[in-house]
């Protein structure tokens, strides 16, 4: 198949279609085979970034992370009550797992692998800590410490023939690290 080439900066884009138009090069129609839709050049120049953003699927947005964070928003490894004046003691080994936030139909592998984390990591923490008991804060609790990542997750479908755009709220996943623990003295019961 011969192409004819408007310019070197779009050569590569040329090679599998003909030119329709060449009058106006902004507005030339490339035609690609007989199973493929047309696309102007317009089109076929624009970054990869701005055709990413408008494509179907789903995305993960906003990402930023944080090392070496308590986990208190999510779960607690172990916990003990006091009496008041008393000594409250922890002592025993656990796991803990990578938490994933999930909105919009999107998979836990799929957010996982688009904030490279592994889906499934479990991590084994020795838990060893004290705290004196006093009358506003009866239980000790530990929590592990790791990676805390914030997210949103975009998603672009088609709906009754119209593009339809729906971004989550921030969503959060917790990436443990190996024997790193914090303990907290609570009023409540986690």
């Amino acid at each position: 198949m011969k192409t004819r080439i408007l310019n070197s900066a779009i050569a590569a884009v040329l090679t599998c279609g003909l030119v329709a138009a060449v009058e106006s090069p902004s507005s030339a129609q490339i035609i690609t085979p007989s199973n493929a839709s047309p696309i102007t050049l317009s089109d076929a120049t624009q970054p990869a970034t701005a055709a990413k953003s408008d494509a179907y699927g789903k995305y993960v947005i906003s990402h930023s992370w944080s090392e070496n964070q308590s986990n208190t928003k999510g779960e607690h490894l172990a916990y003990v009550k006091g009496s008041p004046g008393t000594q409250m003691s922890i002592s025993k080994s656990e796991s803990a797992t990578i938490e994933i936030g999930l909105a919009l139909g999107a998979s836990r592998s799929f957010v996982a692998g688009e904030i490279s984390v592994s889906s499934s990591k479990t991590t084994e923490v020795t838990v060893s800590c004290q705290a004196k008991a006093t009358k506003k804060k009866r239980y000790l609790v530990a929590y592990p410490e790791g990676t805390v990542h914030w997210y949103k997750i975009k998603s672009v479908t088609r709906e009754k023939n119209k593009k339809v755009t729906k971004i989550s709220k921030f969503l959060r996943a917790f990436e443990p690290k190996s024997n790193a623990v914090n303990c907290v003295r609570r009023r409540n019961a986690p």
